[in-house]
């Protein structure tokens, strides 16, 4: 035999069921107009104040600039020099080597390259490299 809801229990029901609507139509109209990626960078703004101003002593940033760019030459470099310079701080003692390039594919010219990166950053074992996502639209 099947129990009918009473009058309240619809009441409640539609009532909670509306409440899902307007959630799940709430957040998929924030994820689609990017409202959401706004507050949580500007959460994670703020929250980066909260954060000491002076950097670690035994941190070490190695950069690019314009003297290293007239003393290995134009841009993209060959991946042999940027192993070289991870087996050097590896002999140095780096604990951690954070690469900051987009090595999004092989190198076709020169494979032994892409093999002596591969060789260096195994053998400090402590290599970082950063992740890219292309946000489709």
């Amino acid at each position: 035999m099947r129990s009918r809801l009473n009058a309240y229990q619809r009441r409640y029901l539609a009532e909670h069921i509306s409440v899902l609507f307007l959630v799940v139509g709430l957040c998929a109209l924030l994820s689609i107009s990017g409202a959401l990626s706004f507050i949580d960078r500007y959460i994670y703004d703020n929250l980066l104040k909260t954060l000491p101003d002076d950097p670690s002593p035994d941190l070490v940033i190695v950069g690019i600039d314009e003297y290293s760019l007239r003393e290995i030459g134009r841009w993209p470099w060959d991946r042999k020099v940027h192993a070289r310079l991870i087996n050097r701080l590896t002999e140095m003692g780096a604990r951690a080597i954070l690469v900051d390039l987009i090595l999004s594919e092989p190198d076709r010219n020169n494979p032994d390259s892409d093999l002596a990166l591969v060789q260096a950053m195994a053998a400090n074992g402590h290599v970082y490299l950063p992740v890219h996502v292309e946000q489709l639209r």
